[in-house]
């Protein structure tokens, strides 16, 4: 949550800067692609919303801008210089695909170990059932 409350004041900041008088910014956590969410607390500045709840969220919000003013803001946000004060680093190509292979090879390795685990319980079972080790 600290997160998303930090995004907010960066987005708020920085449409603000661009627009030169203050905006308004809501904050909100968009769960995608889950069976299910539980929030077991609402917090009072964030909100947490699955992708089907995000529709209703945005458009029962109170009307803040003329569409003048939101047409100015959507100007604002499309320039990468509202989001960032210096270019980004752009980092080489191989060193980016070193870190992905990295990964995935820690995936794959997780994988295979997990399909290990799920054999030996029932063959150890079965095993011991067939009294081949000594239980």
């Amino acid at each position: 949550m600290s997160a998303t409350r930090s995004t907010k004041r960066s987005v708020r900041a920085g449409c603000s800067a661009a627009v030169r008088h203050d905006v308004v910014a809501h904050a909100g956590i968009v769960v995608v692609g889950a069976r299910q969410v539980t929030v077991k607390e609402k917090h009072r500045t964030v909100s947490v919303l699955t992708q089907n709840q995000l529709l209703r969220w945005l458009t029962r919000r109170p009307v803040v801008y003329s569409p003048e003013q939101v047409a100015l803001l959507s100007a604002a946000a499309a320039q990468p210089s509202t989001w960032r004060r210096s270019p980004s680093v752009l980092r080489d190509p191989a060193e980016v695909t070193g870190s992905f292979d990295t990964l995935h090879r820690l995936v794959e390795q997780a994988r295979r170990r997990r399909i290990g685990w799920l054999l030996a319980v029932p063959v150890t079972f079965l095993a011991s059932v067939a009294g081949v080790l000594p239980f």
